[in-house]
């Protein structure tokens, strides 16, 4: 990572619970650079760690945008910044999502927590060219209700089509919604879905064995790498 400041806070917005949505101004072949939805990128805030978000804009968006969760030094120095401070910003990384491949075929996008971000950037891509997609499912798992954020771009998903299933893994009594992991609230698939997948180590794995049960083969079960 360059030790000169390529990116400066434009912004950030408490969503709930301890997630926030922060936008970084940055230089425009850095800009470029985002060619794949679920890439992410080294953050730096002054002489301190350097650690890993994925991007949740889509390619093309300015600013960048990134879901994140206020644990750690770094999320915590990012989201205490004020605006236009700078930030240590390394080039987008791997090879993200094969959205291509989705192109007129159903698709299937399971997250948990802040693997929505990455998330994001696809619906991002998808509701913009809505008429190229097939039926869209989003199932997304988050703890607790006060992480079920984005409540506005949720709605704008459904409206244009995308079905929203989320799940709380620690609901309180009052929540009426599914309850568990994201696991037991797969929808029916077939074998021409593609499935996008963004959460903890052990999620890829476990959900290439389910839906290998259910016909999707593994190698249409794609994490964001």
């Amino acid at each position: 990572m360059s030790d000169t400041p390529r990116a400066a806070l434009a912004w950030r917005r408490h969503l709930g619970g301890a997630l926030w949505l922060v936008g970084l101004s940055a230089e425009e072949p850095l800009l470029r650079a985002f060619h794949a939805a679920g890439q992410y990128q080294s953050l730096r805030v002054d002489e301190g760690f350097e650690a890993p978000f994925a991007l949740a804009s889509a390619p093309g968006e300015r600013p960048f945008e990134y879901l994140v969760r206020e644990e750690g030094d770094v999320a915590r120095a990012l989201v205490g910044l004020p605006e236009r401070a700078p930030v240590f910003v390394g080039p987008p990384r791997g090879r993200g999502f094969p959205v291509t491949r989705a192109v007129g075929r159903p698709l299937l996008l399971v997250g948990t927590g802040t693997g929505l971000g990455p998330l994001r950037s696809v619906l991002r891509l998808v509701v913009a060219n809505r008429a190229a997609y097939g039926a869209a499912t989003l199932v997304w798992g988050v703890r607790t209700e006060a992480e079920l954020v984005l409540a506005e771009e949720r709605a704008q998903w459904e409206a244009a089509g995308v079905e929203v299933m989320p799940t709380v893994s620690r609901p309180s009594p009052a929540w009426a919604g599914r309850r568990g992991r994201v696991q037991a609230h797969l929808p029916a698939v077939t074998s021409e879905h593609e499935v996008f997948v963004c959460g903890q180590p052990e999620l890829l794995p476990e959900l290439r064995v389910l839906l290998e049960g259910r016909g999707v083969p593994p190698t249409q079960v794609h994490g964001n790498v």
